[in-house]
């Protein structure tokens, strides 16, 4: 614990390396059911964090500008979003703003590097041949 709040722990799944991911490239959310037990004593109150305008993260994080959190009647958490796709993390689900803001900041990570292969990949499929 750290001042009251869990250390991240380093573990290879929560990296874009080794993310445990489905043929679309979204992470396989049951893989990282495990994490919510080292969360568990957060508060779950936003006002009781350290940034509370963005829960879960560190005071010296930023949020990548694709990601958001949201809290209304019908839960909370964080929301990354992709070109064309969305993907949800619940507070309700995940028990913590810390493991939901972590999971959206590696599913947009993830996003964030296919997008950046697929235009290598068309870059390199796609040569133009002048001719005479």
């Amino acid at each position: 614990m750290d001042g009251g709040w869990a250390l991240d722990p380093s573990d290879p799944l929560l990296t874009v390396e080794e993310a445990a991911v489905d043929e679309k490239g979204r992470l396989r959310k049951p893989a990282y059911v495990k994490f919510t037990e080292l969360f568990n004593q957060e508060p779950r109150d936003r006002s009781q964090h350290p940034m509370p305008e963005a829960p879960g993260t560190r005071a010296a994080e930023t949020k990548n500008s694709s990601m958001r959190c949201w809290e209304d009647a019908k839960g909370a958490g964080w929301v990354a979003v992709g070109k064309g796709t969305s993907a949800w993390f619940s507070l309700s689900t995940w028990k913590s703003w810390r493991l939901c803001f972590l999971l959206a900041q590696l599913q947009q990570s993830l996003w964030e590097r296919n997008a950046g292969k697929r235009a290598a990949e068309v870059v390199e499929v796609s040569p133009v041949k002048i001719t005479d």
